[in-house]
Protein backbone atom coordinates (compact mmCIF):
# COMPACT_ATOMS: atom_id res chain seq x y z
CA UNK A 1 0.00 0.00 0.00
CA UNK A 2 1.45 3.35 -1.21
CA UNK A 3 -0.69 6.42 -0.51
CA UNK A 4 -1.15 8.90 -3.63
CA UNK A 5 0.27 6.28 -5.95
CA UNK A 6 -2.40 5.32 -9.07
CA UNK A 7 -2.81 2.09 -10.50
CA UNK A 8 -4.14 2.07 -14.57
CA UNK A 9 -5.77 -1.38 -15.37
CA UNK A 10 -6.33 -0.78 -19.03
CA UNK A 11 -8.45 -3.26 -21.76
CA UNK A 12 -8.16 -2.28 -25.75
CA UNK A 13 -10.23 -3.38 -28.22
CA UNK A 14 -10.30 -2.52 -31.51
CA UNK A 15 -9.29 1.30 -31.19
CA UNK A 16 -10.74 1.84 -27.80
CA UNK A 17 -9.03 1.87 -24.27
CA UNK A 18 -11.14 1.29 -21.15
CA UNK A 19 -8.88 2.48 -18.54
CA UNK A 20 -9.93 2.14 -15.10
CA UNK A 21 -7.95 3.89 -12.32
CA UNK A 22 -7.53 3.04 -8.57
CA UNK A 23 -5.85 4.53 -5.74
CA UNK A 24 -5.22 4.95 -1.88
CA UNK A 25 -5.29 8.88 -1.48
CA UNK A 26 -6.34 10.39 1.55
CA UNK A 27 -8.81 12.65 1.37
CA UNK A 28 -9.27 11.84 -2.07
CA UNK A 29 -10.57 15.00 -4.56
CA UNK A 30 -10.13 13.88 -8.05
CA UNK A 31 -8.36 11.79 -10.76
CA UNK A 32 -6.32 13.84 -13.08
CA UNK A 33 -5.47 13.11 -16.85
CA UNK A 34 -2.77 14.15 -19.47
CA UNK A 35 -3.56 13.15 -23.05
CA UNK A 36 -0.37 13.66 -24.68
CA UNK A 37 0.85 16.82 -22.89
CA UNK A 38 -1.91 19.01 -23.78
CA UNK A 39 -2.33 19.64 -20.00
CA UNK A 40 -4.26 18.08 -16.65
CA UNK A 41 -7.55 17.72 -16.68
CA UNK A 42 -9.66 16.38 -14.03
CA UNK A 43 -11.70 12.36 -15.03
CA UNK A 44 -13.11 9.88 -13.30
CA UNK A 45 -12.26 6.44 -12.41
CA UNK A 46 -13.25 5.34 -15.69
CA UNK A 47 -12.13 6.28 -18.92
CA UNK A 48 -12.78 5.47 -22.48
CA UNK A 49 -10.44 6.91 -24.91
CA UNK A 50 -10.32 6.46 -29.07
CA UNK A 51 -6.63 5.17 -29.87
CA UNK A 52 -5.15 7.19 -32.92
CA UNK A 53 -3.11 5.32 -35.60
CA UNK A 54 0.60 4.97 -33.85
CA UNK A 55 -0.95 4.79 -30.49
CA UNK A 56 -0.95 7.06 -27.29
CA UNK A 57 0.46 8.31 -24.29
CA UNK A 58 -1.33 9.01 -21.28
CA UNK A 59 -0.35 10.16 -17.60
CA UNK A 60 -2.77 10.15 -14.79
CA UNK A 61 -2.50 11.26 -10.91
CA UNK A 62 -4.73 11.72 -7.98
CA UNK A 63 -5.09 14.83 -6.39
CA UNK A 64 -6.48 15.49 -2.40
CA UNK A 65 -8.56 17.78 -1.20
CA UNK A 66 -6.17 20.48 -0.83
CA UNK A 67 -5.10 20.02 -4.49
CA UNK A 68 -1.92 18.03 -3.62
CA UNK A 69 -0.81 15.89 -6.34
CA UNK A 70 0.98 12.18 -5.94
CA UNK A 71 3.49 10.89 -8.62
CA UNK A 72 2.46 10.75 -12.29
CA UNK A 73 1.45 7.17 -13.38
CA UNK A 74 2.46 6.67 -17.61
CA UNK A 75 0.89 4.58 -19.97
CA UNK A 76 1.25 4.27 -23.49
CA UNK A 77 -0.24 2.28 -25.85
CA UNK A 78 1.61 1.53 -29.14
CA UNK A 79 1.00 -1.01 -32.36
CA UNK A 80 2.68 -3.29 -33.25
Amino acid sequence: WTPNVVKANCKINGNQARIRLASCTPNFKTYQYNLENTGWKDCADILELEIPAGGMQIEFRSCNLADVCGPTHTVRIIEE
